[in-house]
């Protein structure tokens, strides 16, 4: 009789979606320094890319680790929580080309837009054109989001079909 209450007892045990305690002391710090903490990963291929599979790629990445967001809780004392991010936006595909010699230019300036685990968007991708006939995509994400590990793992994830 006991075993059988316990295996009831745990079948109804839900996920805790709330942030673990390191998370929660990290989203805080930054916002009470006012900090943005970003990681931005960048691809450099030496020809034109694909947009179809990127675009699956860019899917798979929403509906793992980067597919959720924090929401701040409803009481003060009270802990944030993860929940779903339906808010993503597409691949940004700049429209023209530029010299090889803007790409660090470009890189900087797909780190400066914004990204927010709490109002969103956490994340974007972008691809540009180059004059050489190559192509650059970067990943840019809030850490409050994912750490470097977990970036690693969606990565690969979001590579497997």
């Amino acid at each position: 009789m006991g075993g059988a209450r316990r295996r009831a007892r745990k079948d109804r045990v839900r996920a805790d979606n709330r942030l673990a305690l390191a998370d929660e002391a990290l989203l805080a710090e930054h916002r009470a320094a006012g900090m943005n903490v970003v990681i931005q990963v960048t691809w450099l291929d030496d020809r034109a890319i694909d947009l179809d599979p990127l675009r699956r790629f860019h899917q798979h990445l929403g509906q793992g680790l980067l597919g959720r967001r924090i929401e701040r809780p409803a009481l003060p004392i009270a802990r944030h929580r993860w929940v779903l991010d339906s808010g993503r936006s597409d691949v940004d595909v700049a429209e023209s080309t530029r010299p090889r010699a803007e790409l660090s230019t470009w890189v900087d300036e797909r780190s400066q837009l914004p990204v927010d685990a709490e109002t969103g968007p956490g994340w974007h991708i972008g691809v540009l054109p180059l004059d050489d006939g190559s192509t650059a995509i970067s990943l840019v994400l809030s850490h409050n989001l994912i750490d470097g590990l977990g970036l690693a793992l969606v990565i690969v994830e979001g590579t497997l079909d």
